[in-house]
């Protein structure tokens, strides 16, 4: 299971930094206005990726709390409780970012409010995998590549990031927001097929 881990956590971080460069290159594409069937298979990739990146991220997550060290010793330790924290935070980032693309489909590019959105998604799922990629780099070999970054921006991932309830209750209204908007969009984007299979609206 430990091995599992470690694989499962490999295949989940390549998985979501694919889906976030493709999507990056995507919007350059379409900026610059060339290369659209480049930019069609940017888009497809960075969802297949990210569906792929989110199943390991679970599988990630739920090994390294069953098959690492004893789940007591895991749980009095700060670094593990940032950990977990932002390992759920990049799960509903990237469950999101999944729903919009199911739901839309390619066609959410032609509404700027659900492209927004939809990249605001991958972004904070990425910042979200990468702060657990430094914490596990501690755990593992008590160093991160990225300490440099860290500690200049002031962040010791090492004491527990402690939320008061008003932030907890913020973020959780936060992601039900999201949400919320995501169906009232559904609800005003309604799809039917066109020559050009675009997305229209009132």
């Amino acid at each position: 299971m430990t091995h599992l881990h470690t694989i499962s956590a490999e295949l989940h971080t390549g998985m979501l930094v694919l889906a976030f460069i493709s999507i990056s290159f995507k919007i350059i594409g379409d900026k610059l206005g060339r290369f659209p069937k480049v930019t069609q298979a940017l888009e497809q990739t960075a969802y297949v990726s990210a569906f792929a990146g989110l199943l390991f991220l679970i599988i990630s997550a739920i090994t390294g709390l069953t098959s690492t060290w004893p789940r007591e010793a895991l749980l009095a330790s700060p670094l593990v409780l940032n950990k977990i924290l932002f390992t759920g935070f990049a799960i509903v980032f990237w469950m999101i970012f999944l729903l919009i693309r199911w739901n839309y489909g390619a066609n959410l590019w032609n509404s700027p409010k659900l492209k927004t959105l939809y990249v605001s998604m991958a972004t904070g799922g990425l910042l979200s995998i990468t702060l657990t990629g430094a914490m596990g780099g501690h755990l593992g070999k008590n160093e991160s590549l990225l300490d440099y970054f860290l500690h200049g921006a002031g962040i010791n991932t090492h004491t527990v990031f402690t939320l008061s309830q008003t932030w907890i209750a913020s973020i959780l209204a936060f992601v039900f927001s999201i949400l919320i908007v995501s169906i009232l969009l559904r609800k005003k984007y309604r799809y039917y097929k066109t020559r050009d299979g675009a997305l229209h609206g009132p």
